[in-house]
């Protein structure tokens, strides 16, 4: 058992220390991504000016979902429209196994920005396992950044 144990733990010791990517959704999002039902799947915050959406890739069947985040940044002008974001686990597959947004918490610190806080789960291919742990995504409208990472 206790084997086991610290196998679980230096596993997720590892996923931990991987950085989540932060990419531009540019060419790279289409609608037939958002994972259904729609409704459950997408929430807004700041007034409308923020919304968190799971995209499922569907493939490698262990790592399909990302998240997307788009924003109404600082220096917004209406002909560029919102700043979009993709959120991806990195490391092989580059997906999560597993998103919801059920149970997502969200909280602003002004010296940071909207802090969402996402259950989520990374597939680890050396181990044969999912991970759970929480993704946490800041969004800053006044830096215009987004950051992620798990845990």
């Amino acid at each position: 058992m206790r084997i086991v144990l610290f196998i679980l733990l230096l596993v997720v010791s590892t996923l931990s220390a991987q950085a989540e990517i932060v990419r531009d959704c540019e060419g790279e999002i289409t609608i037939n991504l958002l994972a259904e039902p729609w409704e459950d799947n997408s929430k807004t915050f700041a007034n409308g000016s923020v919304r968190i959406a799971v995209l499922d890739y569907w493939d490698p069947a262990n790592a399909a979902f990302y998240l997307a985040v788009m924003y109404t940044p600082n220096d917004y002008i209406e002909a560029e429209g919102r700043a979009c974001k993709v959120i991806s686990a990195g490391g092989i597959g580059d997906g999560y196994n597993m998103v919801t947004l059920d149970g997502l918490k969200a909280s602003y610190d002004p010296a940071q920005g909207l802090v969402l806080m996402i259950n989520a789960e990374k597939y680890d291919y050396d181990a044969g396992v999912a991970i759970p742990g929480t993704v946490t995504v800041v969004v800053s409208r006044a830096t215009n950044q987004v950051q992620a990472s798990f845990r």
